[in-house]
């Protein structure tokens, strides 16, 4: 019996607007609470509002964007509860990771090494989104060790939530090459096979991020809530 008639849907100038947006909002040019207004940006791209419409749905479907009765759709800013959700899902998915790290296959094991060495090369250049970019390929890696493509998935959403929250950090002060060098060491204890510590070097890592990252979580949320009060007021 012959094959129906195939089609291929092209990509349409709504998801070519979303892919803009998309990847302004996870370089952090634009920032969490930053409301998305249709005309300006229908202005902006040249293209119909309804295909801006169209876009910030698309982001919207994606956890990117929220819409509030006051502002319409505006970049996701994540409350105190969502942040220590988000961790909680990091810490069983990659503390699993590490204990799953021993059968890991030889070509995810070597990845894992080259991403960890890689690490250096933004961190001595003070390329600090350069270094994010690392930083969240090789969380990636890691958690590739158990084998699931759900679970890589899963983690991915994890890792771009975040990352909404990580380009409104002040990094100006950071040392980069001493959180290389701490990567770097995680990796070593964990393709050495000394599973316990490198849980706990992890655990303590992801504790004193989530830390970090609390501190605008919870100032932004604020902020929020005062505006919202403000404006409905």
């Amino acid at each position: 019996m012959p094959l129906p008639e195939l089609t291929i849907d092209r990509i349409t100038t709504a998801q070519r607007v979303a892919q803009a947006l998309r990847e302004k909002l996870l370089a952090g040019e634009i920032q969490p609470g930053t409301a998305l207004r249709e005309v300006a940006i229908s202005e902006s791209v040249g293209v119909a509002r309804s295909t801006v419409r169209e876009a910030l749905q698309i982001l919207a479907g994606e956890g990117l964007l929220t819409r509030s009765v006051h502002r319409g759709m505006s970049v996701r800013q994540l409350t105190p509860a969502e942040l220590a959700d988000l961790f909680q899902a990091r810490r069983v998915l990659e503390l699993a990771a590490v204990a799953a790290s021993e059968s890991a296959s030889r070509p995810a094991r070597d990845r894992f090494a080259e991403l960890a060495a890689s690490l250096s090369e933004p961190a001595e250049a003070g390329d600090w989104m350069g270094f994010a970019d690392r930083d969240a390929s090789f969380h990636q890696a890691l958690v590739s060790f158990l084998g699931s493509e759900r679970l890589d998935a899963c983690f991915a959403q994890i890792a771009a939530d975040l990352r909404l929250v990580i380009n409104a950090l002040d990094r100006s002060d950071d040392d980069l090459r001493s959180q290389a060098a701490r990567h770097q060491h995680l990796a070593e204890l964990v393709l050495a096979g000394d599973i316990g510590a490198a849980q706990r070097d992890l655990q303590d890592q992801l504790e004193v991020a989530h830390e970090e990252m609390n501190e605008i979580v919870a100032r932004d949320s604020a902020d929020s809530s005062a505006l919202d009060a403000s404006e409905a007021g």
